[in-house]
């Protein structure tokens, strides 16, 4: 899921997740925090498109063998994005007790499970950590003693997917692309690569996830509405990005068959 979640494949991975991942965000007075977004998709057109629009992270993509997945990264200068697809259902079948979750339900398109997630970050973590809410997980892909809180309600895949990160695994932020002068020399042209979009994005300025009715009193609901991300009753799922340039352009891509991913920029 996350970055650094995966078993580190290239010096450059070790590299960035060492200097630019290892110093979390600022903590807020609000326990919890978004600190990226996830989409479970199978459409191939989803990242053709996405690739137009952001700079993707290349020497980032990486398999998760232990999970059967492989993620696919937009990185900006507050958050990131994980397009996370599919590679192996026996695995991820096989890896569903461990996991927490039958998480190979969030890409059936069957219009009930949602494909859209967040990996957050917790003001304290012990607490959460020792939380009846949060199951453990200890991902083969990662370090022996790495593990991921995953929510308990993500068995109920009609809720939006969410998780904590150990505190040093936090995403960095930055304000500015000069920043990437005081990372590893080895890795500061690529990173610089992949933060610089053709658009003129650099910042996610607003995050808005739009639920079904029946999920009004959802506790992964209740738990996403602290983190920052705006969530709000609506018709049908979507998840809306708003970005710090002009937003006068809107793009609108479905992320399976009856969940949308909203652009403005």
């Amino acid at each position: 899921m996350k970055i650094s979640k995966t078993c580190i494949p290239t010096a450059f991975l070790l590299l960035l997740f060492i200097s630019f991942c290892a110093k979390a965000q600022p903590q807020t007075q609000a326990k919890f925090r978004y600190d990226h977004i996830i989409l479970f998709t199978t459409d191939i057109y989803l990242k053709d498109s996405l690739d137009r629009i952001f700079t993707p992270a290349q020497k980032l993509t990486t398999k998760h063998t232990k999970q059967g997945t492989i993620g696919h990264y937009y990185l900006f200068y507050n958050t990131y994005i994980e397009l996370l697809y599919l590679e192996d259902s026996a695995v991820a079948k096989n890896n569903a007790v461990k996991f927490g979750s039958n998480y190979l339900s969030r890409w059936k398109p069957d219009g009930h499970a949602t494909a859209i997630g967040f990996g957050l970050m917790a003001k304290f973590h012990s607490k959460a950590a020792a939380s009846n809410n949060f199951h453990k997980y200890y991902s083969g892909d990662s370090p022996g003693s790495e593990y991921y809180l995953m929510s308990v309600y993500n068995k109920d895949s009609t809720q939006p997917f969410l998780y904590i990160s150990m505190p040093h695994r936090g995403y960095e932020s930055i304000n500015s692309i000069q920043e990437i002068s005081q990372r590893p020399q080895e890795i500061q042209e690529d990173l610089k690569s992949y933060l610089t979009h053709d658009s003129g994005i650099q910042s996610i300025s607003k995050i808005t996830y739009k639920y079904r009715a029946e999920l009004l009193k959802s506790e992964n609901l209740k738990l996403l509405s602290q983190t920052g991300v705006v969530t709000q009753k609506s018709a049908s799922t979507s998840l809306t990005l708003r970005f710090d340039t002009d937003q006068k352009k809107r793009k609108e891509f479905y992320i399976n068959e009856t969940e949308t991913l909203i652009l403005y920029y």
